[in-house]
This record gives C-alpha cells, sequence and structure tokens, in this order.
C-alpha cells in the first residue's frame, strides 16, 4: 500500500502536493509497464467479455495520466483564480478514489 498520508493533512505544501502527485504517476507509469510487459501481444488486444482491452483501457488511463500532469501545472501557476488548496484537496481525493492498480 503506498503512502497517503498527504490526503490527511492540511498543512501541505503546494510543493508537496505537486510531488505526490508526479510521485503516483510514476508509480502508476510503472506498474502498468510491468503489467504490459507480461502480456502476449493477443492479450494486449484481445476485449474482455466484449468489453475493452488491455490496450483501450491503458488509453484511456494515459488520457487521465496526462489530465493530471495539466492540473499539476495549473496547481503550480500562481494566477490560478482559485486557492491552491482547494484544487490541491480536490485533485487528491480524485486521485485517491479512482486509483487502480492492474493486477
Amino acid at each position: 500500500m503506498r503512502n497517503r498520508n498527504l490526503t490527511k493533512r492540511q498543512d501541505y505544501t503546494l510543493q508537496e502536493c505537486i510531488t505526490f502527485i508526479l510521485n503516483e504517476i510514476e508509480t502508476q507509469d510503472q506498474a502498468w509497464t510491468d503489467f504490459m510487459i507480461s502480456l502476449t501481444v493477443e492479450q494486449i488486444v484481445e476485449p474482455v467479455d466484449g468489453s475493452w482491452s488491455a490496450l483501450d483501457t491503458l488509453i484511456h488511463t494515459v488520457s487521465w495520466i496526462e489530465n493530471a500532469v495539466r492540473i499539476a501545472h495549473l496547481l503550480a501557476d500562481p494566477s490560478l483564480p482559485i486557492p491552491v488548496q482547494e484544487w490541491a484537496q480536490l485533485v487528491i481525493s480524485t486521485s485517491t478514489s479512482t486509483t487502480s492498480t492492474p493486477k
């Protein structure tokens, strides 16, 4: 289990929040890389139960990662129109409730 202490604190700094987000992205990237390497080409492209394939899921996940990076850049912008702490809490809450690692 990854350290989620940042989600329980109210006194985190902007740098801590951005570092948390970037570390989360790096951790998930490694998990996906390890998972995809373990699959055959057929397993990667074959839909599961007539639904998404591993490749479809990876593409979807990468889109969300790009969104997280965009949000991290917004957090670093001092001209952000809403308080950084509100953005940070929203981003951290979203990432902890929707993040899952492929098995």
